[in-house]
């Protein structure tokens, strides 16, 4: 988050103003709200009221908020202490448990290229870093202005601390792969980005172990993020050859365990 918004954050906040700012953007900001709703209809075809979702790689709190509104319990994860300190002004009260925190394949610490300018391009991947600094051109290098380091907790940590999740939302910027290796046993749902400048990760991610392959089911989203592109769930390889076709975009794979599959 830009340090102005954050100061106005803080300053609504201590004023007691903050709800009232947060109620009269989302009024005022028609198409953010258009983007809730189909976010809403896309998630509650598989999360169900109970669920406990791990939202890792959090940002400001978007999609915690809205399967938070599905009836869901969200442990939200993000490394940016004032993408942190958003959601906890914001969605005070609600059933969603910041932690500022990286996930990775160990318990330690981690550094971070954090952007200021975009907190969403904020990664710890250095191989994401340079391959979008190849695709941008030498303008992206004023994206990264900063390096942080933070603690890291595997997601197995996680298991232990808050229980089994039923779904686990990874949108880390080129780092899910190496998320996955802290994790000993696939959710029932559990989904991760795919970007087509940098696809080599996400073909990462579905050749992890955790994956038991032949008894799960794959599915991708369009380019909204709020829509299934199969009507129905299908194995890794129709996704891999999928995913092939595709250039300059980026999606959400979604793996589900188990049972027969139903329509998206």
């Amino acid at each position: 988050m830009k340090a102005t918004r954050r100061k106005f954050e803080e300053f609504a906040w201590i004023c007691g103003l903050h709800p009232l700012a947060v109620r009269l953007h989302r009024a005022l900001n028609e198409r953010r709200s258009e983007g809730r709703a189909k976010l809403l209809s896309f998630y509650s075809s598989f999360v169900r009221p109970g669920f406990l979702v791990f939202d890792i790689g959090a940002n400001t709190g978007a999609y915690a908020d809205v399967l938070e509104s599905l009836g869901a319990r969200v442990i939200a994860v993000e490394p940016n202490a004032d993408c942190i300190r958003h959601i906890e002004i914001t969605y005070g009260g609600r059933r969603i448990e910041p932690i500022l925190a990286a996930v990775g394949p160990k318990n330690g610490l981690l550094q971070i290229n954090m952007s200021d300018k975009f907190d969403d391009m904020s990664t710890v991947s250095s191989e994401w870093v340079a391959n979008d600094l190849a695709r941008r051109g030498p303008e992206a290098e004023k994206i990264w202005n900063r390096r942080v380091t933070v603690p890291c907790i595997t997601l197995d940590s996680m298991v232990e601390t808050f229980g089994a999740p039923d779904y686990i939302k990874i949108d880390i910027e080129g780092y899910e792969a190496s998320v996955l290796d802290g994790l000993s046993k696939q959710p029932e749902y559990l989904s991760f980005e795919y970007h087509s400048f940098d696809p080599n990760n996400a073909l990462r991610c579905l050749g992890k172990p955790v994956f038991e392959l032949q008894k799960s089911a794959f599915n991708i989203t369009d380019e909204t993020g709020s829509r299934f592109e199969f009507a129905e769930w299908t194995d890794c390889e129709v996704v891999k050859r999928r995913l092939a076709e595709l250039t300059d975009t980026y999606r959400d794979i979604v793996v589900r365990r188990n049972g027969e599959m139903p329509s998206p």
